[in-house]
């Protein structure tokens, strides 16, 4: 989500989320990816039922929308990034 990395209405593969994720050193897996935008919520892998999830493996983005994930708890809306971390020493 870096500003150099994105422009308008640029489309992310779920993908290349979680690959970024599993390239962190000490990351074994990633078992699942959710990523709500103000109109839809993404999951991978995908969801069997459609249960409010968009399927597909990009997030659409309009063509005057940038993606930004600022992870500021004062400014959700900005885009926020939640960790469930298990197992470690």
């Amino acid at each position: 989500f870096h500003p150099d990395a994105l422009t308008f209405g640029d489309e992310i593969a779920l993908s290349a989320l979680v690959a970024a994720a599993q390239s962190v050193p000490g990351v074994a897996g990633v078992e699942g990816l959710t990523v709500a935008t103000p109109d839809e919520v993404y999951a991978w892998p995908e969801p069997d039922g459609a249960g409010g999830v968009t399927p597909g493996p990009v997030i659409r983005l309009g063509p005057l929308e940038v993606a930004r994930l600022d992870n500021d708890p004062a400014a959700p809306a900005h885009g926020t990034l939640t960790l469930e971390l298990r197992g470690g020493r």
